[in-house]
């Protein structure tokens, strides 16, 4: 893995905003959890391998030196000094430097905290073949920052600067996150009148003449200039956040759906003057800007080949979609778009986008293109959203789905994602609960000795969330799953019988989980969910070898399902909630279905009271009672 071999660290800050000066320190010295900034900065030189720093001294300059004369040869790192002969700004020492590097070096700023995967950022700029690569990212305040914009190949095309004006087009979040690789070529560039700023001044000199990349990343880059950011980064180091967001290792991410998942669904959207997100969607992505888990859009957006608009068009609507979750303090680390569509042969139609792709859901391509991208564990991840397309491309890509009952609701899925959630916000509730996870861990830590486990018990009381979430533990563990919903037996509604046990698919269900726990295969139209009726396509169901079986549903509590995973050593758990959540979630359930309130009274008043009392023995055959909720 190869890194420039020289890094340039802007040590000359006086540190007002900080008061860093009243207490008699040089910004770059200033204390994070007791460890100021700049020892940061050289252990992260060090751990990849930079041989040697070279700091621009101004402010309080004996300081800086004296502490990287100790602190520096312990690190390995060799290190060098240029004193400002005045403050000359944060292009100034550059400009100044009688010994500039003669290859690519690093160029960052003492003020600001990094982990980054040095490797993977050299090799894009090599790559790309730059002459200068930026770090860029997008922040919780693009209004206040100067904005960048950049091509489909990465190249930046301009930077917009603060304050931007509301009338015009929207521009997209995405700034300079003050981290860079430069190579001499843009010495010819710098300015002659000091002091000078690099973004401001030097930066969009760059951009028209030689080759300026972004690299996006979503790792740790942040500035602790105010006392309010200073105090962030402090706690993003005590959280470990911080620590766990280099993606040296593959990380989990949300990949997120747009249309029914993020904004009503309503059609093409081809103007960006008619975007608008969905209540509380801000907020919820907020959450996981708070970890720092990468979220990226991952979106069809088919109108471009049918010539409904534009690239650019699209480009609007997207940097209108950032720019209102900024309005919540909201980010996407990035966006995904597949552009083509199968069918041709429509005379205003754009030929070339006519294709066939694997970018296009329900195939995988945009999950794999950003897990390339950007670093990203798909095993660990979450694909969420309201669609089959969504939940099969999830799937195909090896992430968890998560199934919204927004937009069109999952209503037309054939196998069911392994999450069912009412919209954005709960999911996302659910992904960030540390209780319910450690529940979960703690869950699957009694079972691994197991073949498998059967999870049952009142209708609507979290086994299907369990059951999810039970597979992405394990999946965690790097243990394979095979997941059964023990729902695909029950009768379509023209069908049903009075009798709870016929309604559930007895005999049917135990003839066939017979064959399926000795190594059979089963065909089967399952039950669909959302039409009560039967599928007309065909699922053949084959339980692979080694694989930890997770079987669910309510049928699970009748005697005769309990007695047959008992004689395979299953252990058995249970699902409950208090009544009053479990009829809330039964209204809600049977309302995405599209049931009349007279029907939904009667389930409530008449069919869940039986039903809970037919089921309530299986609660004593459990090994374990489950009533988590997140």
């Amino acid at each position: 893995m190869q890194v420039p071999a020289t890094a340039i660290i802007l040590a000359g800050g006086r540190g007002s905003r900080l008061n860093a000066e009243a207490r008699g320190l040089p910004k770059c010295l200033t204390p994070i959890l007791r460890k100021p900034v700049l020892q940061y900065l050289l252990e992260w030189c060090a751990r990849w391998q930079v041989a040697h720093v070279r700091l621009y001294v101004a402010q309080m300059a004996e300081q800086v030196i004296r502490f990287v004369e100790q602190a520096a040869p312990q690190l390995g790192l060799q290190y060098s000094f240029f004193e400002e002969p005045f403050p000359a700004g944060t292009a100034g020492g550059l400009a100044l430097d009688p010994q500039r590097p003669k290859e690519d070096f690093l160029f960052l700023y003492g003020d600001v905290l990094v982990n980054v995967f040095l490797p993977a950022f050299y090799q894009y700029h090599r790559d790309k073949g730059a002459q200068a690569t930026l770090a860029v990212h997008p922040n919780d305040h693009p209004w206040d920052s100067d904005l960048l914009e950049i091509d489909n190949q990465g190249r930046i095309t301009a930077v917009f600067p603060k304050p931007h004006n509301s009338t015009t087009e929207p521009r997209r979040n995405l700034v300079n996150a003050a981290l860079y690789i430069l190579s001499p070529s843009v010495y010819p560039w710098l300015p002659s009148q000091l002091p000078a700023d690099f973004a401001r001044d030097v930066l969009p000199a760059l951009i028209p003449k030689i080759k300026v990349y972004g690299f996006n990343t979503s790792e740790y880059i942040k500035d602790m200039g105010t006392p309010e950011r200073l105090a962030q980064v402090e706690e993003d180091v005590r959280s470990g956040i911080f620590q766990k967001a280099c993606a040296q290792h593959p990380r989990p991410a949300v990949f997120l759906d747009r249309d029914g998942t993020l904004n009503p669904e309503k059609g093409f959207i081809t103007r960006w003057q008619d975007y608008e997100l969905m209540p509380g969607v801000g907020e919820a992505i907020r959450k996981l800007n708070a970890q720092r888990i990468p979220v990226v859009v991952v979106t069809n957006q088919s109108g471009v080949a049918r010539n409904l608009m534009s690239e650019n068009d699209l480009r609007l609507v997207h940097n209108r979609m950032e720019q209102m979750l900024a309005e919540s303090g909201a980010w996407v680390d990035d966006v995904l778009y597949c552009p083509h569509h199968p069918d041709k042969g429509y005379p205003e139609e754009n030929p070339h986008l006519k294709v066939a792709c694997n970018c296009r859901k329900p195939a995988p391509g945009m999950l794999l293109e950003a897990a390339q991208r950007h670093h990203l564990h798909l095993p660990t991840s979450f694909m969420i959203g309201d669609a089959r397309r969504d939940v099969e491309a999830g799937r195909a890509a090896g992430c968890t789905t998560i199934g919204l009952r927004t937009g069109v609701g999952c209503r037309d899925t054939l196998w069911p994602p392994d999450i069912f959630c009412n919209d954005l916000s709960e999911a996302v509730t659910l992904i960030t609960s540390k209780k319910f996870w450690e529940a979960v861990e703690s869950l699957s830590q009694s079972l691994t000795r197991a073949p498998g486990v059967l999870i049952t018990g009142f209708p609507s009381s979290g086994k299907s969330t369990l059951a999810g979430a039970l597979h992405h533990t394990m999946k965690k563990l790097g243990r394979a799953t095979y997941r059964l919903h023990l729902d695909f037996w029950i009768q379509p509604f023209h069908e049903r019988s009075p009798t709870l046990s016929k309604r559930l698919g007895l005999p049917f269900l135990c003839e066939h989980l017979e064959a399926l726990l000795s190594g059979e295969s089963v065909s089967l139209q399952p039950y669909l969910s959302a039409s009560r009726t039967r599928a007309q396509e065909n699922l053949t169901l084959l339980w692979p070898k080694n694989s930890f079986f997770i079987a669910e549903g309510v049928a699970g509590a009748l005697p005769e399902v309990i007695r047959l995973f008992r004689s395979r050593n299953f252990p058995i758990v249970f699902c409950h909630v208090s009544d009053n959540i479990l009829r809330q979630r039964v209204r809600t359930f049977y309302a995405w279905k599209g049931l009349a309130d007279s029907e939904l009274e009667y389930i409530l008043s008449h069919r869940l009271p039986e039903e809970l009392n037919s089921l309530r023995h299986g609660a004593a055959k459990a090994d374990f009672l489950w009533s988590h909720t997140y």
